[in-house]
């Protein structure tokens, strides 16, 4: 009885791997990174100005960032559970 070679696929119309060719997932992990960044990057200079005008103490104006970064996690955690 003569034994039988395995068929070898195809490479040449196998796809090929690129960086757009991601799950869902990994696109929204990373536009949610993007804005928290961003959203960082607006909300921390114009404290001072917040504080000024509102006459807020120090550490109020930090409840607000940190009550910021506290929104923007469970926005994050909400994107990875819809995805």
């Amino acid at each position: 009885m003569a034994v039988q070679p395995k068929p070898v696929p195809d490479v040449s119309i196998a796809e090929e791997p690129g960086i757009l060719r991601q799950p869902k997932a990994v696109w929204a992990v990373f536009f949610a990174c993007i804005i928290a960044f961003m959203g960082l990057g607006l909300v921390d200079p114009i404290l001072p100005a917040i504080a000024k005008q509102l006459d807020a103490s120090p550490s109020e104006v930090t409840l607000l960032f940190t009550s910021y970064n506290a929104v923007m996690a469970v926005a994050m955690l909400v994107t990875g559970v819809i995805t």
